[in-house]
């Protein structure tokens, strides 16, 4: 089975304090309470132009999703080594070049096209996609046939797989579930995320 060595049992209690300054999804990303929590994610993937004006602004945050943002954060606190991003897809990158090069550290796994199993644990990085533009078109159309999402595996209890993630519903969310395998593999379909990052 395929599976991590790196102790992330620090990062549930990092998501739990998280979610308590988001009022568990109660303070929505424009509210002057998530200023601090968006100017440290930003700072973290090195992005520290931004100011309360920006944060405040729906315009802005459309423009300037931070769920990238919020999940280096949240890793970085345990890992130093995580390559963190603004962009989902430059950290699937690199665990993907990673894989491919034998490097080990951050690696890209496909939940349907391994031969082995891969056992759910905290510090997962799970992608999905979410545009709904064409592979061949023009190029905001192609742009966002490419746009992912990820969230972390904060906890894994009873048979499931509980995940964090940024700028859902305009907040943050920890309340993300996966049902896994009877021996606590992911399953081929998992909630709709498609490639796995893990810590090898």
């Amino acid at each position: 089975m395929i599976q991590n060595r790196f102790d992330f049992s620090k990062l549930t209690k990092v998501v739990i304090n998280e979610a308590k300054l988001w009022s568990n999804g109660g303070v929505k990303e424009t509210d002057s309470k998530a200023v601090p929590m968006l100017t440290k994610y930003w700072s973290n993937v090195g992005q520290s132009k931004f100011t309360a004006s920006n944060f405040n602004s729906t315009t802005w945050q459309n423009s300037w999703p931070w769920s990238a943002a919020y999940v280096s954060w949240v890793i970085t606190q345990v890992d130093g080594s995580f390559p963190k991003s603004t962009a989902h897809r430059e950290y699937a990158k690199k665990g993907f070049k990673n894989r491919n090069d034998g490097a080990g550290g951050w690696s890209l796994y496909s939940l349907s096209r391994e031969k082995k199993k891969i056992k759910a644990q905290v510090g997962d990085v799970l992608f999905k996609p979410r545009g709904k533009g064409k592979k061949k078109g023009t190029a905001d159309e192609e742009r966002k046939y490419g746009a992912t999402h990820s969230d972390v595996v904060w906890k894994v209890t009873g048979g499931v797989a509980y995940l964090s993630g940024g700028n859902l519903g305009q907040t943050n969310k920890t309340n993300i579930k996966i049902s896994l395998n009877s021996d606590g593999s992911y399953p081929e379909k998992a909630g709709g995320y498609h490639v796995i990052l893990k810590k090898m």
